[in-house]
């Protein structure tokens, strides 16, 4: 018997000064599995990009969405921006589709639902 998933699985990656953080989603109230990965010392851009791809075949999401990176977008240091297009890349080679946000939009979709930061709705570290 075939088993059909009822939402796709959304990948979320957020990359940063110390690594990248994920979170994969299959319908909106509901996430399979996240994670933050801390990389520093040489390599790290290559070592962060070998662990995504380790997620994407791990996990094979319908869908990946980052970081809006571009002058319209988000203003992040140039690295970071160069590994967000370089993970934009390899979801592209795989087929898989893109969806990029800026801050602001991610604020204002949560503004919906009362919740404009991480403490709104007691969400801690």
């Amino acid at each position: 018997m075939n088993w059909v998933r009822p939402y796709a699985f959304v990948l979320a990656i957020y990359l940063n000064t110390r690594g990248f953080a994920f979170v994969l989603f299959e319908g909106p109230l509901a996430p399979v599995d996240w994670s933050v990965r801390e990389l520093r010392g040489p390599r790290k851009d290559a070592r962060c990009l070998e662990r995504i791809v380790t997620i994407l075949d791990r996990h094979l999401p319908d869908v990946l969405v980052l970081q809006d990176t571009s002058s319209e977008g988000t203003i992040r240091a140039q690295r970071i921006v160069r590994l967000n297009e370089a993970v934009a890349a390899l979801a592209e080679v795989r087929g898989l589709p893109v969806h990029l946000y800026s801050r602001e939009q991610v604020r204002k979709a949560f503004e919906g639902f009362g919740v404009t930061t991480r403490l709104s709705r007691g969400l801690r570290r």
